[in-house]
């Protein structure tokens, strides 16, 4: 648990252990379960019943956000300018046809990665191609 990324408590609001529970653990997120047998004692992010339809929606969604929140996607980013726009738009459209591309041949997926990769660089500043094979004959073992 002092290891995880996301630490979720499921207490049970039928046992006494519940407060204990959640002063000697530390969580992310709080779940009070077999919410159908009662009011849950102590305090909790969410509180759920198996028995319910749907019961576990509320968790999935709490869990989304908390992994939005982490990773720094709270909101999405606005794009202000139409240039920036048209540029993201060709580049879906080369990343698009490279996944298509890939029953074909590993060369049509390949193309359409460089031309998205180059139109991306006309945003980002453009990627020297020398720099882009120096990185992968340094990184990768590549034989003749």
């Amino acid at each position: 648990a002092e290891k995880a990324d996301i630490n979720i408590l499921v207490a049970s609001i039928d046992t006494q252990e519940t407060e204990a529970r959640q002063e000697n653990i530390r969580a992310d997120l709080t779940l009070a379960n077999k919410a159908d047998l009662g009011v849950p004692e102590g305090v909790f992010d969410l509180t759920l019943s198996a028995h319910e339809k749907g019961a576990g929606q509320p968790l999935l969604r709490a869990l989304s956000t908390l992994v939005a929140v982490r990773a720094g996607r709270v909101e999405a980013p606005l794009l202000t300018r139409e240039r920036h726009r048209q540029v993201l738009t060709e580049a879906i459209d080369h990343l698009v046809r490279a996944e298509a591309a890939g029953a074909v041949g590993l060369e049509l997926v390949a193309e359409d990665l460089r031309l998205a990769q180059r139109v991306l660089g006309r945003v980002t500043g453009a990627v020297d191609v020398e720099q882009l094979l120096d990185i992968v004959f340094a990184d990768f073992c590549i034989g003749k």
